[in-house]
C-alpha cells in the first residue's frame, strides 16, 4: 500500500524480497514500513529516509541494507534476530519503538554515526559490539524497557577524539532485567579514535 501524499505513514509492504543480481541497488525515495524483509541479493539503499521494521522476520543471503544516511526504526511486534552483516556500512540513526518491549538481537557489529532514540525495546548485543562513533548521541529515555543489553561477551564501544562525557545506556537481562547506565568522563589527553568499551556482569551479594 503506497500513498505518496503522506510520506511514510501509509507506505507499507507486508513483504519485501530483494533479489537484484550482480549487486544491483534499489534506492528508496521516501520512508517505508516493511513487515518481512528478505535480502537475497543486491543493496537496499534507504538514502536519507526511514526504514521501519514492523514484523519478526529479517533474512539475508548476500543482500544488505545501506543506512549510512538514513534511519532504521525498530517497531517489531515480536523479538527478532538480525542476520549477520545485515548493514552495508555504518548506520546514521536508530529508533527503538516496539510498543510492548521487544528484543532485537545482533549477530554482527553495528556502528552508529548519528543518534539512537530510546522509547521501548532492547538491542541485545549477545557476542557482537555496538559501536558509537565520535559524533553519535543518545536521545529519548533509556530505561529497563529500552536499552542496550550488554550482559554477554559483546561490548558497547564509543570512539573518542576529544575530552568530554558520554552515557553508555546499558543493562542486562539475566533473571531480572535491569538498567545499569554508566557515564564515562574523559578530562584530559590527546588522542584520535580512542575506544572505551564496557559491558555488564551480574554480581550476587
Amino acid at each position: 500500500q503506497f500513498d505518496q501524499t503522506t510520506n511514510g505513514s501509509t507506505n507499507r509492504l507486508s513483504s519485501l524480497n530483494l533479489n537484484r543480481t550482480t549487486n544491483g541497488v534499489v534506492a528508496l525515495a521516501s520512508d517505508l514500513k516493511v513487515n518481512t524483509l528478505a535480502l537475497n541479493d543486491g543493496v537496499l539503499n534507504i538514502n536519507a529516509n526511514q526504514l521501519s521494521f514492523t514484523g519478526s522476520l529479517i533474512s539475508r543471503i548476500s543482500g544488505q541494507v545501506d543506512a549510512d544516511s538514513g534511519t532504521i526504526s525498530f517497531e517489531n511486534s515480536a523479538n527478532v534476530s538480525l542476520p549477520s552483516n545485515l548493514f552495508l556500512g555504518t548506520i546514521q540513526a536508530i529508533k527503538l519503538n516496539t510498543g510492548i518491549t521487544r528484543t532485537i538481537s545482533l549477530s554482527s557489529d553495528i556502528t552508529l554515526t548519528g543518534s539512537i532514540d530510546f522509547s521501548t525495546g532492547h538491542i541485545n548485543l549477545v557476542s557482537s559490539n555496538f559501536i558509537f562513533g565520535v559524533n553519535a548521541v543518545v536521545t529519548g529515555t533509556p530505561s529497563a524497557s529500552s536499552m542496550l543489553i550488554a550482559g554477554g561477551t559483546g561490548q558497547v564501544q564509543r570512539l573518542w577524539n576529544n575530552i568530554g562525557s558520554f552515557l553508555y545506556p546499558i543493562g542486562e537481562s539475566t533473571g531480572i532485567t535491569e538498567y545499569s547506565p554508566l557515564t564515562v568522563s574523559v578530562t584530559s589527553g590527546i588522542f584520535s579514535n580512542a575506544t572505551v568499551s564496557v559491558n555488564v556482569t551480574r554480581s550476587e551479594e
